[in-house]
């Protein structure tokens, strides 16, 4: 453990690989929809009557979209790309970061819900779960990683930031 008057914790980035992830999760977000609509295709198990369901969705996936794309427009502003081999030069906490630690994630799993709404179908968010649960462990590698990087100030920003809202 880092004694109380140094910032940088006792792992150096080096001991800390950047997390792994098993494609985008932009991607895999999508992947899991399809499947929903492939299973709602099958047995459709409708989440709203019609037509209840299109207010909600389209705020949702409007919020999402907004959301995920104020990440990327921040990221792009400080010469970082969203990708888990791209370091950060510092670390971000403006624009939707200073809300959640994880707007990327947050803005499709929300987008994903609104489109879910959309097509009237729980089967999407049945098939979001699994994808939750997997970018938790991802977020975890990331949160690690980010420590190593930054130290003290990443463990401040985690303490006045949220991981998702």
């Amino acid at each position: 453990m880092s004694s109380p008057d140094q910032s940088v914790p006792d792992r150096s980035p080096d001991q800390v690989p950047p997390g792994e992830i098993l494609a985008p999760s932009p991607l895999l977000t999508l992947v899991a929809f399809l499947i929903g609509l492939g299973i709602d295709w099958a047995v459709p198990v409708a989440l709203l009557p019609w037509p209840w369901n299109l207010l909600p969705g389209a705020i949702l996936l409007v919020l999402g979209s907004l959301i995920f794309g104020g990440a990327i427009r921040t990221m792009r502003a400080r010469g970082k790309h969203p990708s888990h081999s791209d370091e950060p030069p510092e670390l971000i906490r403006e624009g939707v970061y200073q809300y959640s630690r994880n707007p990327i994630y947050v803005g499709h799993s929300i987008a994903h819900v609104g489109g879910s709404l959309l097509v009237n179908s729980v089967w999407p968010l049945v098939t979001l779960v699994p994808v939750l649960l997997y970018l938790r462990g991802v977020i975890q590698q990331e949160e690690a990683r980010l420590e190593a990087l930054f130290g003290e100030e990443y463990n401040q920003y985690r303490a006045d930031v949220r991981r998702w809202l």
